[in-house]
């Protein structure tokens, strides 16, 4: 059942193994079967999967000719014995440290800042009590009303009264 490759799938494939080469290498045998049974017909169809292939050995055949260093004693005592010269260092490892600007500490001292704070908080906290009280319901059932209004605003705060100034005026609406 072969299955037709689109442009876009060759590249996903490339990618792939792309991905295959870098973590196993080009020897087929280190391949997880998946991937083996996958790539392997798009290496005998791809000339770009051919090429990446022939790379993959290439650096292969270039990393096994690299000298491996054998592991003496005398090469694991010396790296004990920085890590121990490390860990008992008489003066301490210290790292500069630069704290952080604070760039907003600034804008809350301004006069104008606690203010507008406390006058937006005193304004959702009455909004919140007209609407949790069914207050505003009223003026919005029978279309908008100025005397309704204060009628439901002065019932809700007794002892409050609206003075000739404060007296909502159909002019601002």
């Amino acid at each position: 059942m072969g299955k037709k490759m689109t442009r876009q799938g060759t590249n996903i494939d490339l990618e792939r193994l792309e991905w295959t080469l870098t973590r196993f290498g080009a020897d087929f045998e280190r391949w997880p079967d998946e991937e083996r049974q996958t790539l392997e017909p798009l290496i005998m169809s791809s000339s770009d999967a051919c090429a990446m292939l022939e790379e993959a050995r290439a650096l292969d055949k270039l990393l096994d000719m690299a000298p491996v260093a054998a592991e003496t004693a005398e090469l694991k005592n010396k790296i004990l014995d920085a890590a121990k010269a490390e860990l008992t260092r008489s003066e301490p490892l210290i790292i500069p440290f630069r704290p952080r600007q604070n760039l907003g500490a600034g804008v809350w001292r301004t006069s104008w800042t606690w203010p507008s704070v406390a006058a937006l908080a005193a304004s959702l906290v009455f909004g919140i009590y007209i609407g949790a009280n069914g207050l505003i319901d009223p003026a919005l059932t029978n279309g908008f009303d100025v005397a309704s209004a204060e009628e439901s605003i002065a019932s809700a705060l007794p002892g409050f009264s609206f003075d000739e100034d404060v007296t909502l005026s159909e002019d601002f609406l």
